[in-house]
C-alpha cells in the first residue's frame, strides 16, 4: 500500500547527519586495514561515490594495484545483470577468487559488496550466495550473515517497516507495485524484503533463515550486538530512511571485524547508498564539462517508461536533434542503418547541435528468457558500433541505461580502469576517459530508472553551458 513521504517523516523523522560519523568510519577503515570490494552488476553503481577506482578488467594484477590505492574501496564492474544466472555466478566467482589471490600477501580485511538495483532487479540471491560460498570454500568464514540493504536515497528508494518503497513525488509506492517488478527477466511479487529473499531463492532459503532490522533497531539499540546475535541467519535485511541510518549500520558492520587480525571477510547485497556510507567519503559538487559551450552526444538505450519520458523532455531542448534507431532494422539491416545514422549524426554535430540517438520505444518482447537476453545483446552491440563509429570526439557523452552504458564504456571507449569523477546529478555517475581516441571525453552514465522527467534535459543543458 502506498504511503505519503510526509506521513513517514512525521512518524520517523530524519536523522541529522554529522561529519563525526564519517570520520569515525574512516578511522575504523584505516585501523582495521579494511578494503571494500564492490562487485557491480552494471555500471551505474558508482552513482554515489567519487575518487575511487573502477575496474572493468578482472584480474589479480589489476586488483592488487587497486588494493594499494589511497582510496580504500574500489569497484569491479562485472555487468552480470545482463547475463544468464549461470554466467553471472561464474564471473562473480572469478572476481572473488582474483581478489583473494591479490590479497594473499597483503592481508587486508575485505568487505565484499554485491551492488545491484534499488528496484530489486538482478540475480539475487545467486550473486551474494556465490560470494559467500567462494569465501567459505577458500577457508574464509564471513564474520556476519549476508546483509540485504537495497536503499538508494538519491533516487527515492527506502525501506520502512520491512517494506521497500520507491518515491513518486510525495508518494511512497511499494516497489512490487511499480513497472520494475514486472521486468521480463527479474520479476517479483512482494515489496517486503524478508518475503522477497525467500521468494527469489525458489525454496533454497527458508523464512526462519531470514531476519530483519527495523528503524527502531537501527536508531535505538546496540546495532553491532544485533548483528552478532543474528550470525546464525543466512540473510539479514534492514530498514533505511536516510544516510544517518546507513552510517550507523556501517559502524556496526565494521565492528564485526576484529582489530589486529588479517583476512577477515564479510558479504553485503545492496544498492548504491550503502557503499557511500561505508566509504566515509564527503559530499562534492556536481560535475560539469571541462569547457564553456561544450558539445556532446546522447545515446538512449533504456526503454523503461521513465527513460522514455526523460527522452521526450530532452528532445524539447533547443539545440538537440533526435535520431531514432529502428530496433527491427538492427535485426535485419544493421550495416545500412549504421551508415545512415553516422551521416545524420555528423551533420547535426557539425551544425552545433547535440545529436540524441535513441532506440525505437517499442519493446520487442519474447516468451523465452534466453531469446530476450540475446535480443538485448544484439541491440547493445549495435549501440557500441554506433559510438565507435562516431567521426569526431565529443566533449561529453551521455549514455542512458545500464546495459547500454556498460558496453559503451568497455567496448566503444575501451576503458580498462578509470577513476570516478563524481556525479552529473543525484545518482548519475561520471568518469573522465584518459586513454584512446576518446581521451578527455567526459562520460556520463545515466541509469534508466533514476531522476525526474526533466533530469536528463537538465544534465545535458548543464554540461553544454556549465550552467
Amino acid at each position: 500500500m502506498a504511503q505519503t513521504l510526509q506521513h513517514i517523516l512525521r512518524q520517523y523523522g530524519r536523522f541529522e547527519e554529522g561529519n563525526e560519523m564519517r570520520r569515525r568510519i574512516t578511522d575504523e577503515l584505516r585501523r582495521k586495514r579494511m578494503r571494500m570490494v564492490v562487485i557491480d552488476d552494471d555500471p551505474t553503481g558508482i552513482q554515489t561515490v567519487h575518487d575511487c577506482l573502477l575496474l572493468t578488467e578482472i584480474n589479480a594484477a589489476r586488483i592488487a594495484e587497486a588494493l594499494e590505492d589511497n582510496v580504500p574501496f574500489f569497484y569491479l564492474l562485472v555487468n552480470s545483470r545482463a547475463m544468464t544466472e549461470e554466467a553471472a555466478r561464474k564471473i562473480v566467482r572469478e572476481a572473488v577468487e582474483a581478489t583473494l589471490e591479490a590479497n594473499r600477501e597483503k592481508g587486508y580485511n575485505l568487505l565484499f559488496v554485491s551492488r545491484s538495483d534499488s528496484t530489486l532487479r538482478g540475480h539475487f540471491p545467486a550473486e551474494s550466495d556465490t560470494i559467500f560460498e567462494t569465501l567459505t570454500a577458500a577457508g574464509h568464514q564471513p564474520v556476519m550473515p549476508t546483509l540485504f540493504v537495497p536503499a538508494f536515497f538519491e533516487a527515492g528508494r527506502m525501506t520502512v517497516e520491512g517494506m521497500h518503497y520507491m518515491a513518486q513525488g510525495d508518494t511512497l509506492v511499494p516497489t512490487a507495485e511499480t513497472e520494475f517488478a514486472r521486468d521480463n527477466v527479474f520479476a517479483y511479487s512482494t515489496s517486503i524484503l524478508t518475503d522477497y529473499i525467500v521468494e527469489k531463492s525458489h525454496g533454497t532459503i527458508l523464512p526462519e533463515q531470514v531476519a530483519h532490522l527495523t528503524l527502531e533497531d537501527i536508531r535505538t539499540t546496540d546495532l553491532a550486538a544485533r548483528l552478532r546475535d543474528n550470525r546464525t541467519k543466512r540473510y539479514l535485511s534492514t530498514d533505511a530512511f536516510d544516510y544517518r541510518d546507513l552510517r550507523r549500520l556501517a559502524i556496526a558492520i565494521l565492528a564485526q571485524f576484529e582489530t589486529n587480525r588479517k583476512h577477515q571477510c564479510g558479504v553485503v547485497r545492496c544498492s548504491s547508498s550503502l557503499p557511500k556510507a561505508l566509504s566515509g567519503i564527503a559530499e562534492q559538487a556536481y560535475i560539469v564539462a571541462p569547457m564553456q559551450q561544450a558539445r556532446g552526444v546522447v545515446v538512449v538505450g533504456s526503454h523503461v517508461k521513465k527513460s522514455t519520458e526523460q527522452l521526450e523532455a530532452l528532445l524539447q531542448l533547443e539545440g538537440t536533434a533526435g535520431i531514432e534507431i529502428d530496433v527491427e532494422r538492427i535485426l535485419q539491416d544493421d550495416a545500412t542503418q549504421l551508415a545512415e545514422l553516422m551521416a545524420r549524426t555528423e551533420e547535426f554535430y557539425a551544425s552545433g547541435q547535440i545529436p540524441v540517438l535513441y532506440t525505437s520505444r517499442r519493446e520487442v518482447r519474447c516468451d523465452d528468457k534466453a531469446k530476450r537476453q540475446a535480443l538485448g545483446i544484439k541491440i547493445s552491440q549495435f549501440l557500441v558500433e554506433t559510438v565507435k563509429s562516431l567521426p569526431f570526439r565529443p566533449d561529453f557523452l551521455v549514455s542512458k541505461g545500464g546495459i547500454t552504458s556498460h558496453d559503451i564504456l568497455t567496448h566503444s571507449l575501451e576503458v580498462k580502469v578509470a577513476r570516478v569523477a563524481g556525479q552529473a546529478a543525484a545518482g548519475i555517475p561520471t568518469i573522465r576517459v584518459t586513454e584512446g581516441r576518446f581521451a578527455d571525453t567526459l562520460y556520463v552514465i545515466f541509469p534508466g530508472n533514476v531522476g525526474g522527467q526533466e533530469t536528463l534535459r537538465e544534465v545535458v543543458d548543464r554540461l553544454r553551458n556549465q550552467a
